[in-house]
């Protein structure tokens, strides 16, 4: 049995996407073989999970699409992999760094990221009136996945398969291997201005506050198929003077997580940073939370790096492992309308098309509102069953009518973004197609609750179409519903 099309095993792949395997077999073209079949066994941390059966096409080939196999064992990582209470991950992968303040470092949950290994088989018998037996000579083939659908590969399969085969590596441009690497991020788009950390690069920028808290996930692992250089992430805080408040290297493995060097697990290869204020206040490393925690902070540059001692400027780019990362710290509870009011902070937080986690603030009007819906009943009037020889027949005003046996509520926002750049635009798209959403209010501890993203469509603004910046009002549904209580439809006086 010969292997004849497969994903790269030198490249890492998406769960998502179409992975396919094609099988040949002699004893498929022999007349003397029957009730020919190709076996596929999926194996997750060496232990047989599924096993699939298909007949030869009609060439003789076997055509396995694998990828729906995977997906049932991948899941993203919802909890700080640093802490539990009583075996159980009870803290926010949101607050890493703050659940312990000397880990702002977290591995996955072993799940985000997957190494699986296919197991191929064939079965047929030697007379037609025979049970087919299995042959257990193997052709084994391991593949690398992560969470994505390949939503940010420059092009996707749409125009044909030769896409899918071609552009196979599209994910090294998340793997951290140059000054061109992104973080784990779907904000891919640079601004036209230039780092202060790094004079002749330009940044990827976002906002926030220092009440909020963000992650920014990366891939690590030194190996194939990920061949990440990522050693160390620096973090440089900065003034609305451009002068330097602090700065600092955070390592894996000193600092939480685990180092390159000793990774070797599917939790181990792909991690998350806390690099939000609220997650960098108490950091181990000093100048970083003393400098998260000043008054006079006005933005901050994330940038990973090939070691832990080299500080990036213009001259040693090469030393770079991603691009760099602003984020704008505007100032908390701030309003357009009034500056005088204390606007809640909202921050929705999505899971990204590469299975991290992006954040968005959305400052401006919001607008909250209850969908209700009742249970109704009629209720009889009268003590019907009680009346007797000794109690009369009666009733109060109070009874009868139609009642509410029970009362269902949702509650519903209407959130208005502040002022974004086509660039936001884009990201915007990702949080409409995410399966995992929730919301954040001033960063307080815990309080991150998952809602619905409830429109159905999204006109993507375009400079060409309109003068930006650009408005966007989006309307959630809390997941949970709203505490309620019952009437109750036994005695009532």
């Amino acid at each position: 049995m010969t292997v004849e099309q497969r994903p790269s095993s030198n490249d890492l792949h998406g769960a998502f996407e179409p992975l396919y395997f094609v099988l040949s077999s002699t004893e498929q073209q022999s007349a003397s073989n029957y009730k020919f079949r190709y076996i596929a066994d999926l194996y997750v941390n060496a232990v047989k999970v599924s096993s699939v059966k298909i007949y030869p096409n009609n060439e003789g080939e076997g055509v396995f699409r694998v990828e729906r196999l995977i997906q049932d064992w991948m899941s993203s990582t919802r909890a700080d992999q640093n802490v539990t209470t009583n075996g159980y991950y009870d803290k926010s992968i949101h607050a890493v760094g703050i659940n312990d303040t000397t880990k702002p470092f977290s591995t996955n949950n072993g799940e985000t990221y997957r190494k699986v290994q296919f197991k191929f088989r064939q079965e047929y018998s030697t007379a037609p009136d025979e049970d087919p037996t299995q042959d257990l000579n193997q052709v084994n083939a391991t593949i690398h996945v992560i969470m994505t659908a390949g939503f940010q590969r420059s092009a996707t399969w749409d125009n044909g398969i030769g896409d899918l085969w071609t552009n196979e590596n599209w994910l090294d441009n998340f793997a951290g291997k140059s000054d061109k690497s992104y973080f784990l991020s779907d904000r891919t788009h640079s601004t036209d201005k230039n780092s202060t950390t790094v004079t002749n690069r330009t940044y990827i920028e976002q906002q926030t506050t220092k009440n909020s808290r963000n992650t920014l996930g990366f891939l690590i692992d030194p190996n194939q198929p990920i061949d990440s250089d990522i050693a160390s992430v620096y973090v440089a805080c900065y003034d609305s003077s451009d002068s330097s408040l602090g700065a600092g290297h955070l390592i894996p493995g000193t600092h939480g997580g685990s180092a390159p060097a000793d990774v070797n697990t599917d939790k181990e290869r792909l991690q998350f940073l806390g690099v939000g204020p609220l997650n960098l206040t108490a950091c181990p490393v000093t100048p970083i939370a003393s400098a998260m925690s000043n008054a006079n902070l006005t933005y901050y540059e994330v940038i990973g790096m090939k070691d832990t001692t080299t500080v990036p400027d213009s001259t040693n780019t090469a030393d770079q492992a991603t691009r760099v990362y602003r984020f704008n710290v505007i100032d908390a509870g701030c309003s357009m309308y009034n500056s005088s009011a204390t606007v809640p902070d909202i921050t929705i937080v999505w899971q990204n098309t590469l299975g991290a986690y992006d954040y968005q603030l959305f400052s401006l009007r919001y607008d909250y509102s209850v969908n209700v819906k009742r249970k109704e009943f009629e209720q009889v009037s009268g003590n019907w069953d009680s009346a007797s020889t000794t109690v009369d027949f009666n009733y109060r005003g109070d009874e009868g009518g139609i009642r509410i046996a029970g009362v269902e509520a949702h509650q519903e926002l209407i959130a208005t973004t502040d002022l974004l750049n086509e660039s936001d635009v884009d990201l915007l798209e990702t949080l409409m197609l995410s399966p995992n959403v929730y919301i954040s209010i001033n960063g307080a501890e815990g309080n991150y609750a998952p809602i619905v993203v409830k429109d159905t469509s999204f006109i993507k603004k375009r400079g060409v179409n309109e003068r930006g910046q650009y408005l966007y009002q989006i309307k959630f549904k809390y997941a949970k519903k709203r505490p309620t209580t019952k009437g109750g439809t036994n005695r009532s006086y």
